[in-house]
């Protein structure tokens, strides 16, 4: 994965990214494999780039690659890191998102041409396809949320690896 290592963003005392990292591309070498483009180029905590770049090489493009017989060349997300509370609420606990630990993904685009957006109704392979990488995603995040889990992930797949329970453990998985 190619990022560049930023200074840490000096925001409010409960927003640090301890290890700040900003995504620009990754490249798998494997199958359908190339180089895939983060547009927006999201800043993280190194911590989340690692999962990441292992669920997107391992997962995400072999399986829109099987599904579309084309490589994936961008991931379209958010900014990652955001200084704010939980679904974007006044009031209540600080997001993953304030630490650089979660990531917003709206959809993907193949070398073909074709856009699969998080969320968009239409052909059942997209579908099956989205479901597939969204259900694999729960091995490597601490929390997955997307579509049908709440009004605020109806459009995009929130992952993140802020711990959860008394042991740091718990997965939340919708």
């Amino acid at each position: 994965m190619e990022f560049h290592k930023e200074a840490a963003p000096s925001v409010a005392e409960a927003c640090a990214v301890a290890i700040p990292v900003r995504l620009q591309s990754l490249v798998v070498r494997h199958g359908f494999g190339g180089l895939i483009h983060f547009p927006a180029r999201p800043l993280v905590d190194c911590r989340l780039a690692e999962p990441l770049a292992l669920w997107i090489g391992r997962v995400v493009a072999p399986v829109l690659a099987e599904s579309f017989s084309s490589s994936l060349r961008t991931v379209r997300t958010g900014p990652g890191f955001e200084c704010r509370n939980r679904n974007n609420e006044t009031a209540g606990k600080m997001s993953a998102h304030a630490i650089g630990f979660a990531l917003d993904i709206s959809g993907f685009e193949l070398a073909n041409g074709k856009a699969l957006s998080i969320g968009s109704t239409g052909e059942p392979v997209v579908q099956e396809a989205l479901q597939t990488v969204r259900t694999a995603a729960c091995g490597w995040f601490t929390t997955v949320l997307g579509p049908g889990s709440d009004a605020a992930h109806e459009d995009h797949l929130h992952v993140d690896i802020q711990p959860h329970g008394a042991n740091g453990r718990y997965r939340i998985c919708e």
